[in-house]
């Protein structure tokens, strides 16, 4: 069995930990959503919301919004995209991870 060249793995681990670290901050803001949005049921707020939408290509997209903070996941079966936006602070967070034709692992992370 060949050995993976440690670039090779380190860009798999940094991939996994940067969806783990996603999924986690999406689901703190999906929580918020279900919070808020329990208070009134019959009048969910428009400012506190979630929808995914699921393609026949395997594409997927969540969008999140919570009060001022809003979340994009979108995923497809050799990339996903994490953005978050946060108005009150100004700060976005954007993870990018995508195999390229040959299988290597692209991994981008922008936090301002």
């Amino acid at each position: 069995m060949a050995q993976q060249l440690p670039a090779v793995t380190e860009k798999k681990q940094q991939a996994t930990a940067l969806l783990a670290e996603s999924l986690d901050r999406l689901n703190v803001i999906r929580f918020r959503v279900h919070q808020e949005n329990a208070k009134n049921p019959q009048k969910p707020l428009s400012t506190y919301f979630e929808e995914f939408v699921q393609l026949v290509d395997k594409t997927e997209l969540m969008i999140v919004m919570a009060g001022r903070i809003r979340a994009y996941f979108f995923s497809s079966p050799d990339s996903w995209i994490y953005l978050e936006r946060d108005a009150d602070s100004a700060s976005h967070i954007l993870f990018i991870v995508r195999e390229k034709a040959d299988g290597v692992l692209s991994v981008q992370k922008t936090v301002c």
